[in-house]
């Protein structure tokens, strides 16, 4: 008799311990849900500044090239110019496959992290690149400029230097939030090692 009383407790312990672990799995996938859905909304501008340099900069480098062609009829500054905006999308393209990817949110935590991680190595890797080659262009740019159109130079000068700054903001917060979700989604993995 004593050992039925204790084998149908031993059935009850064994019940409530896979209803408590059924309802602490549950918690975790909310608790996983919860973090996909706050790092989507952090991600969100990173987003939009992909889209926009995929689909809108692309037919402003065209215009760009055909109105400087037309402007300076300067054969080899418009072959670098082609060069850069070119090597400025096909980067802008590659930087913007890994953070516009539609399934990106049904890949793991780790995943995401990695994906992240390549896509701010590429941006970080165009502002070296980038930054040196757009100020070459624009001295370029400017001393053909001022032979074709008298007082140009100062006003692109002026130009360029107000967008250098506004780009360089722009570059340095997109670095900043890459930074910040890549560090918030580490911090998740690494808690989930933690708990395993």
């Amino acid at each position: 008799m004593e050992n039925l009383n204790t084998y149908v407790e031993f059935e009850e312990m064994r019940t409530q311990l896979n209803i408590l672990t059924e309802k602490l799995n549950a918690e975790r996938i909310i608790s996983d849900k919860m973090v996909r859905v706050a790092t989507q909304s952090r991600m969100r501008w990173l987003t939009i500044d992909a889209k926009l340099g995929r689909y809108i900069a692309p037919p402003i480098y065209v215009m760009l090239c055909i109105s400087f062609y037309l402007l300076t009829q300067n054969i080899p500054f418009t072959i670098y110019s082609v060069l850069l905006f070119t090597a400025a999308c096909i980067g802008q393209r590659i930087y913007s496959n890994d953070i516009a990817d539609k399934n990106l949110w049904d890949k793991t935590l780790l995943e995401i992290v990695q994906k992240l991680a390549r896509a701010r190595k590429i941006n970080e890797n165009w502002y070296k690149f980038g930054v040196p080659l757009g100020g070459l262009w624009i001295i370029w740019c400017g001393s053909i400029m001022s032979k074709t159109i008298p007082n140009f130079s100062f006003g692109l000068y002026i130009g360029a230097l107000i967008g250098l700054v506004f780009g360089f903001l722009i570059r340095w917060f997109v670095n900043r939030r890459f930074k910040s979700v890549e560090d918030n989604l580490t911090e998740v993995i690494e808690m989930e090692k933690n708990n395993e």
